[in-house]
């Protein structure tokens, strides 16, 4: 079995649509670059990345009260993850929500 690196994750008001699910782990997954977000509990998992990843020039409208509500003190501590979507019918066809990401 492979060291995993995980990254605990609290969401005080929940997820959009999951808003009862409070805490997640973000792990690495073997395909790069995307994670999987996993809630403690293990039963609800989602697939994300950094938008940076796709969209070199991606302008997220992150205001600083938002990175001051998730305590980033520095630039090294601010990561912004979108959860990708992959279509039943086409799983080649993924999109990503770029209007609610995860910080």
């Amino acid at each position: 079995m492979k060291n995993e690196i995980s990254i605990k994750c609290n969401f005080p008001e929940g997820i959009l649509g999951f808003e009862e699910i409070k805490e997640f782990i973000i792990k690495n997954s073997e395909h790069k670059p995307f994670s999987i977000m996993q809630s403690i509990s293990g039963e609800i998992h989602f697939l994300v990345t950094s938008p940076f990843n796709f969209l070199e020039r991606y302008l997220p409208n992150i205001e600083q009260k938002d990175w001051l509500d998730v305590q980033a003190e520095n630039e090294d501590e601010k990561v912004i993850l979108c959860i990708i979507n992959m279509h039943v019918t086409n799983y080649k066809e993924i999109t990503a929500n770029l209007k609610a990401q995860i910080i």
